[in-house]
């Protein structure tokens, strides 16, 4: 399955063509959504995108701009553009970027099926290629990447159809060959997870005389047991580096761009364990968290009545006040305006106030 990004700061747009498309169908798996620029281009720096497609009009960044800086990342990837009109002057920049396909509001099931069937096509036929010419770098280095997501960001929901996939494409390459390739992709992902490789079947000289089933076989023993022994750390460490990594959320949390990557590499971890350790800890995921952090801080900005809804905005990390009350509001299940109405009508007044 190839990887597909969909981008658009309408929800009901973005989330209607993840669930509506029958993707699988066309030979696609939705790695990820997104309601802006700025959130897609981090998914796009941690999974392998194939295809980003994406609306042209979004605040801050808008799709052209998105897809000049994701291509930055993986140049191979494909462009598809979501528009509410044709305009010559976008065509004309989207023929710079190599877009691939234009898909026109109101959107249409059959024009998406024909856009992505054909890009299909396209990538099938560079995958073919790639394989004969580049041998098995490219393989290797797509299924890296997607293990790595895989087991930091869906506790390793999709590694059993990624392994799959690696195991399909390396069946036609001679098994020493293949058997490179597996080592290559392992060591990749131990080195990621800070786990050793010496014990692993994959590592032995027996390998090298291992059929295509039982290198497959051996692969996914392998991955598996690194997994255990990566996060294999005693309650008592995992406690500590969780606090640590709370009090470090807790200090950045009024930052615009918070990196949860960049507070575990302080913590000399990798985000795989941080993240998976938070999570068991506190029962919330380390997003989870700074969010609940910037809402509760929001609301205790609230109850002051001292502030503007932007000005709260800017205090809790939010740039752009529309995404802030969006969060507001999926935390709260009210906006930040109705919040305060109904802290008008509890409170008594005070000096200021005005939103």
């Amino acid at each position: 399955m190839y990887q597909l990004l969909i981008v658009d700061d309408e929800k009901t747009i973005r989330m209607g063509l993840a669930r509506v498309v029958n993707w699988s169908e066309l030979g696609f798996e939705v790695a990820g959504v997104a309601e802006n620029g700025e959130e897609a281009l981090r998914i796009v720096q941690e999974k392998p995108i194939d295809v980003l497609l994406t609306d042209i009009q979004m605040p801050e960044m808008n799709g052209l701009s998105l897809a000049r800086q994701a291509l930055a990342y993986h140049k191979e990837m494909k462009v598809v553009i979501i528009s509410g009109y044709s305009s010559f002057e976008y065509a004309q920049q989207g023929i710079e970027l190599r877009v691939e396909g234009y898909i026109l509001k109101p959107i249409d099931l059959r024009q998406i099926s024909e856009v992505f069937t054909q890009i299909k096509s396209r990538l099938d036929t560079e995958r073919q290629i790639a394989a004969v010419l580049g041998g098995t770098a490219r393989i290797e280095k797509a299924a890296a990447a997607r293990m790595i997501a895989a087991l930091e960001h869906d506790k390793g929901d999709g590694m059993e159809a990624v392994i799959g996939e690696l195991a399909e494409q390396l069946r036609p390459f001679p098994p020493e060959s293949a058997c490179s390739a597996y080592r290559r992709v392992l060591k990749a992902v131990a080195e990621h997870f800070q786990f050793p490789l010496g014990r692993f079947r994959l590592e032995q000289e027996e390998a090298q005389a291992m059929d295509c089933e039982q290198l497959e076989k051996a692969f996914r023993q392998d991955i598996e047991s690194g997994m255990r022994i990566a996060f294999n750390l005693t309650d008592q460490t995992a406690a500590v580096l969780c606090h640590r990594a709370r009090e470090e959320l807790l200090r950045e949390y009024q930052k615009t761009s918070v990196s949860l990557r960049e507070i575990a590499a302080r913590l000399n971890v990798s985000y795989g364990y941080l993240s998976s350790i938070f999570t068991k800890q506190f029962g919330i995921s380390l997003k989870g968290y700074l969010i609940q952090v910037r809402m509760e801080k929001a609301l205790e900005l609230l109850l002051k009545r001292r502030y503007k809804i932007y000005e709260i905005a800017l205090m809790v990390g939010y740039t752009n006040t529309r995404y802030f009350s969006d969060a507001f509001r999926n935390f709260y299940g009210v906006s930040p305006t109705q919040k305060l109405e109904t802290l008008h009508q509890m409170l008594p007044d005070q000096e200021g106030g005005d939103t």
